[in-house]
């Protein structure tokens, strides 16, 4: 276990990280609630975008504690991913789409094993769980029992009152923020 200062001086952290996700960990800590870190760690996903799978072979036995089981399957065809290379349309886009796949892939494997009995409360940015796809996807592919989810995204609109079609079936809940 880590100090809070330990962790975030030694983590790479999101930019997001002090809004979006430390006033989380600390109510965790406050009140006794177990914390489970489910992401790949960042150095194995940027080797997977920068070199693809491949160099992940020459790895430490012990790193693999920290990545989904290799081989892991993918759905390249996931709207999802179709947006990422979207986004990017350089050659790199595979890698970079396998760099995502397999942090989801990582995030449900995690999750799978800690859950048992448990209830899981996951944090994550949307596009890993936005339209059931991403981590939801490994879920449903590695579990050998249904896992009952449930998902909550974020959206900005410019009117609250009717949620935009583009929208429909992004989650469960869905939070509208005004633009």
């Amino acid at each position: 276990f880590y100090s809070s200062k330990t962790f975030e001086n030694e983590a790479k952290l999101w930019s997001n990280y002090t809004d979006d996700y430390r006033p989380m960990v600390e109510w965790c800590k406050n009140n006794n609630v177990q914390l489970v870190g489910t992401n790949i760690p960042r150095r194995y996903a940027n080797m997977v975008f920068k070199k693809g799978l491949e160099s992940l072979a020459n790895l430490d036995t012990s790193a693999y504690s920290w990545i989904a089981p290799l081989p892991f399957p993918i759905d390249t065809t996931l709207s999802q991913y179709v947006t990422m290379k979207k986004m990017m349309p350089s050659h790199q886009a595979s890698d970079f789409v396998l760099a995502q796949a397999i942090k989801d892939a990582t995030m449900a494997s995690s999750i799978l094993q800690y859950l048992g009995n448990n209830k899981v409360f996951h944090l994550n940015g949307s596009f890993h769980s936005d339209y059931y796809q991403g981590i939801l996807w490994y879920l449903n592919t590695y579990s050998t029992t249904k896992v009952k989810v449930k998902t909550i995204s974020t959206i900005h609109q410019k009117k609250l009152n009717k949620l935009k079609k583009a929208h429909y079936q992004l989650a469960d809940y869905i939070i509208v923020i005004k633009k």
